[in-house]
């Protein structure tokens, strides 16, 4: 138990780092600028060693472009967008991390300062393992001393757990070793498992941590709000089997095939 929850916290925690759900290295497809009729889209050798008539080719280009862009393209699957920083048009729910990542990434949920990553679309249900075991292995080792302390210090349940929660306690009264990693455990357990809860349930109901902020129902039409059924397409097949094996294949959105193209 014990070896499996160490195992399943690292493996997690490595493959949080590498699937790191970033646009390199994907195929995002864009769209040709579209230009104002009254600007001449062949523009002949002549006319582009003109600079004159050149640049007023080209800003007229870009007012084009500006007036495609999307200042907010939240409320819609299919809205996608220009990306300021990385000068690329990508799809919905995808933002740059101005942090340490420095690239937009896919279906970014949040950057992860514990695992120093972002979490998105390749990397979210090692994420959810992350603090699955991280319960797991917390609440585990909170019972072998809890267990141990009733054993050897003759100590009662209702006091241990008085002891672990209240770090005060043993900090100023009765410190060791033995207490600080009671209070340890018991408060990390708690505090992994509500962590996991929330992003667990936000996960059956198919939303992130931005959709949440913007309160975007992203549910199935016809769907309860939380299901399996959002859950699986969220996290991709067998949603339940991806978080507790870390070893998952990575579930990828063909992006070429979502983009619209009916609008460039």
């Amino acid at each position: 138990m014990a070896t499996w929850c160490v195992v399943g916290i690292w493996a997690n925690l490595y493959l949080v780092r590498q699937r790191n759900s970033s646009i390199k290295g994907r195929f995002l497809p864009q769209p040709i600028l579209a230009t104002d009729e009254s600007v001449d889209s062949n523009v002949s050798l002549t006319e582009a060693n003109n600079a004159t008539l050149y640049r007023r080719h080209t800003n007229q280009q870009i007012k084009t472009l500006g007036q495609q862009f999307m200042a907010k393209p939240f409320g819609s699957d299919d809205a996608w967008h220009i990306c300021s920083n990385c000068e690329v048009y990508v799809p919905s729910r995808c933002w740059h991390c101005s942090g340490s990542c420095n690239t937009c990434i896919l279906r970014r949920d949040h950057h992860c300062i514990f695992a120093m990553a972002c979490i998105g679309e390749e990397n979210h249900s090692n994420f959810l393992g992350l603090l699955l075991y991280l319960t797991i292995g917390t609440m585990y080792a909170t019972i072998v001393l809890m267990i141990y302390s009733s054993n050897n210090f003759d100590t009662s349940y209702s006091w241990y757990f008085l002891k672990a929660f209240i770090p005060a306690i043993f900090l100023f009264w009765d410190f060791s070793i033995h207490n600080f990693l009671s209070s340890l455990c018991l408060i990390g357990s708690i505090t992994s498992g509500t962590i996991f809860l929330i992003y667990f349930m936000g996960a059956c109901k198919g939303e992130t941590s931005a959709d949440k902020r913007h309160k975007i129902n992203r549910s199935i039409k016809g769907s309860s709000k939380y299901s399996y059924q959002n859950l699986k397409i969220f996290l991709g097949l067998n949603p339940l089997r991806r978080i507790i094996w870390p070893f998952h294949q990575v579930y990828k959105t063909d992006y070429t095939t979502s983009v619209r193209q009916n609008n460039y």
